[in-house]
């Protein structure tokens, strides 16, 4: 646990505790108390998004190479490659689909993990997203009849495949894979990589690796 999760905690903590004794005050009749117990929150609340927001902004952008783990505790995801190409069988791209192969490992020694909200994204030069296509990445499955996808359950110092498919328009360069989270509760926490206004952690797809079918 980083220090940025442990004083989330402890703010969540002291939340719950805020909005129970405000609850209580007001209970009692005494609402000129309870709303001086919610200001003086709402004063912290305020330093402590203005602290996470300033630390987002001063650290700089990492960029992980294809082929190193990006851990969140135990379970860690390997981005390994992609390749390009215009149709999945009988099933074309709208521009051209994208095929990132990665690696879902669990590093624990004790119990199957899993990532319930995790999921990928691409961006390009400009800064363009692109999530998963559900068009290709159906085709992709009725064609290897491998079903596996980033939130499954991978057991205790094993290791999934996955492949996740992306239709991307033909103009799209430098493209980058970004593995990110639902925003609750690392939006929230000072220093994480996805944190409220911070860059994300980006795997740069090399050149080389994506090679074109059309």
């Amino acid at each position: 646990m980083s220090l940025g999760d442990l004083v989330f905690l402890v703010g969540l903590l002291l939340t719950v505790g805020t909005g129970l004794r405000a609850g209580y005050l007001l209970l009692r009749r005494r609402a000129a108390q309870s709303g001086r117990v919610l200001r003086r929150w709402a004063v912290c609340a305020l330093v402590y998004v203005c602290v996470l927001v300033a630390v987002s902004l001063i650290q700089s952008q990492r960029s992980i190479p294809a082929g190193r783990p990006q851990c969140f505790d135990e379970w860690c995801v390997v981005i390994d490659g992609a390749s390009r190409r215009h149709a999945i069988g009988a099933t074309s791209a709208v521009g051209d689909f994208i095929v990132v192969t990665a690696r879902v490992e669990n590093q624990g020694r004790g119990r199957p993990q899993r990532e319930a909200d995790v999921y990928a994204e691409l961006r390009d030069d400009r800064g363009q997203r692109y999530l998963a296509s559900p068009r290709g990445q159906t085709a992709l499955e009725q064609q290897s009849g491998v079903h596996s996808t980033l939130r499954d359950s991978v057991a205790a110092g094993h290791a999934t495949r996955v492949d996740l498919v992306f239709d991307v328009p033909p103009t799209a360069q430098q493209l980058s894979v970004v593995v990110r989270h639902d925003w609750f509760p690392h939006a929230l926490i000072i220093g994480d990589p996805e944190s409220l206004m911070h860059r994300p952690v980006v795997v740069p797809l090399a050149q080389r690796r994506i090679g074109s079918s059309r």
